[in-house]
């Protein structure tokens, strides 16, 4: 039997049970919820990838307008691609992205969004060192660079899952008053 509030009541014969319990972990906080960190990885290394394909078509269309020679603007890209300001501007990016990523992570998780988005930030972290380590880092990407970086990965992290908590929190604006 269903109540005029949607809610299905017990037959009178059942005895009651109470709702199930959210128990948690020992702290009385939610668990962490493993497809929300997944999520959170994903938005941010997509959002990177996406990014990095536009900011590389942008860097090519600057360079056929400026060289018709394509050994030209073949160097023209790989300068570009060492110069300083670029480096900086792509690094920043991808802390956007990364902020995107705790952003979902947290938005995934009610409650506990700030924790959800630092492990994230961790994984993420994790995944950009193993690169580093892996691909042997480019001898031409600034050292400052690259520490800079990756220190910054968790604050970025915890700022897309607090962003996401306070918009969890923002009142919801009533449409039928406009």
């Amino acid at each position: 039997m269903v109540s005029w509030a949607g809610v299905r009541e017990p037959k009178r014969d059942e005895p009651y049970r109470p709702p199930p319990i959210d128990r948690g972990h020992a702290g009385g906080e939610p668990r962490l919820r493993p497809i929300a960190i997944v999520t959170g990885v994903a938005v941010d290394w997509f959002a990177t990838l996406a990014a990095s394909f536009v900011v590389a078509t942008m860097a090519s269309a600057v360079a056929a307008s400026r060289y018709d020679d394509p050994v030209r603007m073949k160097s023209y890209v790989e300068e570009l691609s060492r110069a300083p300001d670029f480096l900086v501007l792509s690094t920043a990016l991808g802390l956007i992205c990364v902020a995107l990523g705790g952003f979902a992570a947290g938005w995934l998780a009610p409650r506990a969004e700030l924790r959800h988005a630092i492990a994230m930030g961790f994984v993420s972290l994790a995944i950009g060192i193993s690169m580093d380590a892996a691909t042997d880092g480019a001898e031409w990407y600034p050292e400052w660079l690259r520490i800079g970086g990756h220190v910054l990965v968790l604050p970025a992290a915890m700022l897309g899952g607090a962003v996401s908590a306070r918009v969890r929190e923002a009142p919801k604006e009533d449409a039928s008053l406009n």
